[in-house]
């Protein structure tokens, strides 16, 4: 019978530690992305501030730019 032995392999932890390092600068990275797409958006801004305009011209060229640029998650 074949018994598993755990082995003290130093390479290991180290492994575990260059994955973590790499999980977390994608995390900080989709985080970084994230502000930057939805709170540093002058465009977006311009928009949303066309759709409260209430004026019909303004709304509906805002639509359109949505429409066009691929906003419509916004």
């Amino acid at each position: 019978m074949i018994q598993y032995q755990p082995r003290d392999d130093p390479l290991d932890e180290k492994t575990y530690l260059k994955d973590t390092i790499i999980v977390g600068g994608l995390v900080f990275l989709a985080f970084y992305i994230h502000d930057l797409i939805d709170y540093d958006n002058p465009r977006l801004d311009k928009t949303i501030t066309e759709l409260q305009s209430g004026d019909p011209t303004a709304i509906a060229q805002a639509l359109l730019d949505i429409s066009s640029l691929d906003m419509a998650s916004a």
